[in-house]
């Protein structure tokens, strides 16, 4: 009989992996994330802090693809997207947009957006920087929809 590890130290409530399948990313009541290398199944043991959303039963979290690096995790924290680098752990920035609690994320590889549905009753659409872009707040991930572009004062 297979011996089985705790995850977490409460309900799992996401998983994303990277491309390649290997890296899986958990997140969990216990207000954790963790990275587990699938190569051997073990915990990577990766600081990513106090992540995970401890009041919600399920989430969606989104991992971002990059042929070269394994990519960033996108983790719906109440109405706010945390973005974390996957390797080292480390808090990026927060994508706000929202105005209730969001549901889940989701990464188009294809097109390099990034989804997010929440309890609002709406769905929003993220441009992240591309690969070779440094990300602070000025590159930051911006909403595409519902911008307008016909004047930019109030003086025109």
């Amino acid at each position: 009989m297979e011996t089985q590890k705790k995850a977490h130290g409460g309900s799992v409530t996401s998983l994303s992996q990277t491309e390649g399948g290997l890296y899986l990313l958990s997140s969990g009541q216990d207000e954790q994330v963790r990275c587990w290398d699938m190569t051997n199944g073990e915990n990577t043991f990766t600081n990513f802090g106090s992540a995970a959303c401890a009041d919600v039963k399920s989430i969606g979290a989104a991992v971002s693809f990059n042929s070269c690096y394994p990519g960033l995790l996108y983790l719906p924290n109440g109405s706010d997207v945390s973005v974390y680098d996957i390797l080292t752990g480390q808090h990026i920035t927060d994508l706000s947009g929202h105005f209730g609690r969001i549901n889940a994320v989701c990464y188009n590889k294809v097109i390099p957006q990034l989804y997010s549905c929440s309890s609002d009753c709406t769905i929003l659409v993220w441009e992240p920087p591309g690969p070779s872009d440094k990300m602070d707040d000025s590159s930051a991930p911006t909403k595409t929809p519902y911008q307008d572009s016909w004047s930019d004062s109030d003086n025109d």
